[in-house]
């Protein structure tokens, strides 16, 4: 070999093992993964991952799947994180359905690149109530649409260790995880898809046969061992384990069978449901997450009048609550075959019932809940039981999106409720759950868990409180359950892997989508007697039994045990389940696991789906500020090429920047397109450029906002050559029209009223004409940055004080700052004022008439509106004396006023006495030392609260007071920080001795 091909063929490995090393993986957000878009129709998706190392910079875009389907986002830049080659950073993205592309660069070189399929911003609804919502009541139809989405999990008693990050289609053998049967949602979801034209998610939380007592109960922390009696927690774990990831629109709630039968009162279930939708939005950080709330009481026949009156009084009396559907109408034999629980025709009405109310009105008014916190990448929800002993282990399970790196662990903390303060923590490790023992010494307590990984360094939100106290009993360990260890090699034909087992029976299916024979196998590998462990082909569906778990699944292969209970694959053991395409060799795909009588998707590999090429705008020549007749749009084609016949057309936007109403400006089979504006359009400095591709139809991401600059700008001046001239003295009146606009206009005219007494005299400028005293300048046209001058003469008939308006009534081009004929009194620069007076005037005040006067707005406030998440406090503090004798009395006034659209709560005041300073009476106060703490308790929203203390003073000084804390977000400040940051929650006042 020469020493030139030897060379040459080691740069080829080193260039081929380089490209293997060069990988970057996305951890956030999976496929089919749907984000609750904002009253404006977007969302800010967080995207987190890895990095190959040398990688200086990672970027991210989002290309819909098809035209109509969202629009594609320029590049945006990614942080790294704590130094590693971990990365996060956040997308704004219009509601679509998307692949998300992110790729790592070293300065202009591309190292790597990855793809999400089917990402998705839209509507997330979680689903809560009983059975009527829960279902399971009938076998229903698959969504029809590809973008109606479900977290495809259930589990008969929720295991937090089992919950997975990972979303599917619904049909009809998925689960609404993470607890309930696909029911109606499947097809709600296609009337919603079809009509809102964006993804939606559903998350069940419901429970068939369950009270409002029972939620109550169970949001209250009262969870027992049974499903019923824990029920609030299905909600709790949807909220703060995927709501907080994705965001969602409104809780759906459909309940009160069980209390009409009950007779529970209006009162009760009233603060029944009420406890639960305060809970739910206290685990949410607060927030004012929307619910919808059915009427609904139909059981047997009875209805209650009480429950359906308790259902419309929370919602008339909550705030971001709204009616849901009302069902007790929809009854008979063949809408309740039961005379209880919809199905047939009944289900179909009760769907369209659900559709008409999550109607146009309710999205424009329901404020979504929107993700905000970065630590929502590790999630911890409950720790059951909720009352615990020192000395107990509990298993700390955490839902984990973060970027880790390798070699990073993880962490469980206790921590203080109150405070916030971590007390304890375990060893590191990565085993999820972690185990932990409360130590010995443990104070009795309320506490949280949260769990913290290394690196990056990234601390998640802390689960739901619970209680150690030494009179508690000691509680063993609940079963810990581990994720499936997973290796081999996937197979691109196979798209989805997992089994439906049964431990009682033994009865075990293996279950496989995929688009080629497959072959499995199962081995014990922890030493058992399983003997079944060859590789066997799975044949297809249509020789499996017809159960619904088999929905969508093409090969089912049966492990039947030797008789009921006896033989086939044994519970409590260790398995390698693995799977490979049929004539292949090797291990194939597999898992290392533990079989659970649940249900979990194992493997899912979403098929990347053909999208259309990109298209990319350059940057208009030469960078216009503004746009008046024409406009050059270069066009760049990346990821894939046009079809032969292509033509490209611009298109122009309306002037807020929405391209609903857009204009074609121009077309073309190549670039750049040659676009034409319009004149008849109105100016604006929020106009946008897109371009649309034929074949295949593809449109480029919107260009940055333009001005369409299609106008003159007039204004008017006025002079005068005398302003006290004596009464039938003509003074000269000179009138100055200005074009500041970058256009030229025509056919302008200027009409002066006189004011009563006053008298047109003659003109020295031709144009000008006067009848009914009123002067009429005639300006014809007038070019850009041009001025055209009227000189006429007038004089006062009579002494007193004259004020002479004149105003452009006319004009062919739009004015962006002005209104031609709208009066004189509304401040325009197309009106203008001269005023004169005789030397001898006694007062009185003749005005120039202004009949046409258009209305004038309101005055609008200088405050900005409650945030109707966030309690606004200010504070204010005042004294009763600024000066003193030493040792003297005065009399302090703190007043806290909340201008948010949320109540404070725990709000407390501190103030910081100079030395020497005492308070003369402590009554509701809390002092050390020169430290006086008031509690304010709860200061409602748009109103306040104020305190009193009396104190000596025996020094010229200076008091300080803050907000110490609330409970409450507030958007300019906050609580505790100190004295000195400039911000509302701050004050002082000084008070000096009197010599």
């Amino acid at each position: 070999m020469t020493p030139p091909l030897r060379l040459a063929l080691l740069f080829l490995l080193l260039f081929q093992l380089t490209h293997l090393r060069a990988q970057i993986t996305v951890t956030s957000p999976v496929s089919r993964m749907v984000f609750q878009r904002d009253l404006s129709n977007q969302a800010r998706v967080t995207i987190t991952g890895t990095a190959p190392s040398g990688a200086t910079l990672v970027e991210a875009r989002f290309v819909p799947l098809a035209v109509g389907q969202g629009a594609v986002t320029a590049w945006s830049s990614m942080s790294f994180l704590s130094g590693t080659s971990s990365f996060r950073g956040t997308v704004t993205v219009s509601a679509g359905w998307y692949r998300l592309s992110v790729r790592a660069k070293n300065g202009t070189t591309v190292l790597a690149e990855n793809q999400v399929d089917r990402v998705g911003v839209g509507e997330v609804f979680v689903v809560a109530g009983q059975s009527n919502v829960y279902g399971g009541l009938q076998r229903v139809s698959s969504a029809t649409e590809d973008r109606v989405v479900c977290l495809d999990s259930r589990q008969d008693s929720i295991s937090s260790q089992l919950l997975p990050l990972q979303f599917s289609h619904i049909n009809y053998g998925t689960s609404i995880g993470p607890s309930q049967p696909p029911h109606l949602w499947g097809s709600l979801g296609d009337k919603l898809v079809q009509r809102l034209n964006v993804p939606v998610l559903f998350l069940g939380a419901a429970l068939g046969g369950t009270s409002s007592t029972e939620w109550q109960q169970s949001a209250a922390g009262n969870i027992g061992t049974t499903q019923r009696s824990s029920v609030y927690r299905q909600l709790g774990e949807a909220l703060l384990h995927y709501v907080v990831r994705t965001g969602a629109r409104a809780v759906l709630w459909h309940q009160g069978e069980t209390d009409a039968y009950n007779g529970v009162d209006q009162q009760t279930y009233y603060n029944n449901l009420n406890y639960v939708i305060q809970k739910s939005r206290q685990q949410l950080n607060s927030s004012p997450l929307a619910w919808m709330i059915s009427r609904v009481s139909y059981n047997n026949g009875l209805t209650s009048p009480a429950i359906i009156a308790a259902q419309n009084q929370l919602i008339a009396d909550l705030p971001n609550t709204f009616p849901g559907p009302a069902t007790d109408s929809i009854i008979g034999p063949t809408n309740r075959p039961d005379n209880i629980h919809m199905t047939g025709e009944g289900l179909i009405r009760f769907t369209n019932a659900w559709d008409q109310s999550l109607s146009s009105q309710f999205f424009q008014n329901a404020i979504p809940f929107m993700p905000t916190d970065s630590a929502t990448l590790i999630t911890t929800s409950y720790t059951l039981p909720m009352i615990r002993r020192q000395g107990d282990t509990v298993a700390v399970a955490s839902l984990r999106s973060d970027p880790r790196q390798t070699g990073s662990q993880y962490i469980a903390q206790l921590v203080r409720a109150s405070d916030g303060v971590v007390v304890y923590e375990s060893a590191p490790g990565t085993e999820n759950p972690i185990l932990l023992k409360l130590p010995a010494t443990l104070a009795n307590d309320i506490y949280r868990l949260r769990t913290r990984s290394t690196s990056p360094a990234i601390v998640g939100t802390p689960g739901e409180p619970f209680t150690v106290q030494q009179s508690a009993s000691s509680q063993k360990l609940l079963p810990v359950y581990h994720q499936p260890i997973q290796g081999g090699t996937a197979d691109p034909a196979i798209k989805r892997f997992t089994y439906r087992y049964e431990p009682g029976s033994h009865g075990f299916y293996a279950m496989a989508e995929t688009t080629a024979p497959v072959e499995v196998r199962i081995q014990r590998i922890d030493g058992g007697s399983f003997d079944s462990s060859d590789w066997y082909l799975m044949p297809p569906s249509s020789q499996a039994p017809d159960y619904d778990d088999f929905g969508d699944f093409n090969y089912i292969r049966n492990y039947p045990p030797t008789y009921g209970g006896v033989g086939g694959v044994e519970p409590k053991g260790q398995y390698r389940y693995s799977i490979r395409r049929q004539g292949d060799t090797g291990p194939g795909l597999w898992f290392d696991l533990y079989f659970l009588g649940i249900r979990t998707i194992l493997y899912q590999n979403e098929p990347v789906s053909s999208i259309p090429p990109v298209l990319n705008l350059g940057d208009l020549p030469n960078s216009p500020t503004c746009l008046d007749s024409y406009a050059t749009v270069y066009i760049d084609v990346s990821d894939g090429s046009l079809n032969t016949g292509n033509t490209f057309s611009a298109r122009l936007s309306d002037a807020s920047g929405s391209f609903t109403n857009e204009t074609i400006i121009g077309t073309s089979s190549t670039s750049p397109v040659y676009a034409t504006i319009p004149s008849s359009l109105p100016a604006g400095y929020n106009y946008r450029i897109r371009v649309v591709a034929s074949n295949p139809a593809v449109a480029s991401a919107p260009s940055a906002p333009l001005a369409i600059c299609n106008w003159a700008d007039l204004s008017l001046d006025m002079q005068l050559s005398n302003r006290t001239p004596l009464p039938n003295q003509p003074v000269t009146l000179t009138v100055v029209l200005t074009n500041s606009g970058p256009l030229s206009t025509s056919n302008v005219t200027i009409q002066s009223r006189l004011p009563t007494s006053m008298e047109f005299v003659d003109a020295s400028t031709n144009g000008i004409s006067v009848a009914n005293n009123i002067v009429s300048m005639h300006a014809g046209a007038l070019a850009s940055n041009m001025n055209a001058p009227f000189v006429l003469r007038l004089k006062p008939n009579q002494q007193g004080t004259f004020s002479v308006s004149a105003q452009i009534m006319a004009s062919d081009r739009f004015d962006p700052d002005s209104q031609p004929n709208s009066g004189t009194g509304d401040g325009q620069d197309d009106a203008a004022a001269v005023d004169l007076r005789t030397p001898d005037a006694s007062g009185q005040l003749y005005v120039s008439p202004n009949p046409d006067q258009v209305p004038l707005p309101s005055v609008e406030s200088n405050q900005p509106p409650a945030d109707p998440a966030k309690a606004d406090l200010s504070l204010l503090i005042s004294a009763s004396s600024l000066t003193t004798p030493v040792n003297g009395t005065v009399t302090l006034t703190a007043t806290i006023n909340n201008l948010g659209g949320l109540a404070a709560t725990n709000t407390k005041l501190q103030l910081v006495l100079p030395t020497g300073w005492q308070v003369a009476s402590t009554s509701g106060l809390t002092v050390s030392g020169q430290n006086v703490t008031v509690d304010a308790g709860t200061i409602a929203a748009s109103n306040f609260y104020s305190v009193t203390i009396p104190v000596r003073v025996s020094s010229t000084a200076t008091v300080m007071a803050q907000i110490l804390s609330v409970s409450q977000p507030d958007p300019d400040s906050t609580p505790g920080n100190g004295y000195n940051n400039g911000e509302d929650d701050e004050t002082q006042v000084s008070i000096r001795l009197r010599q």
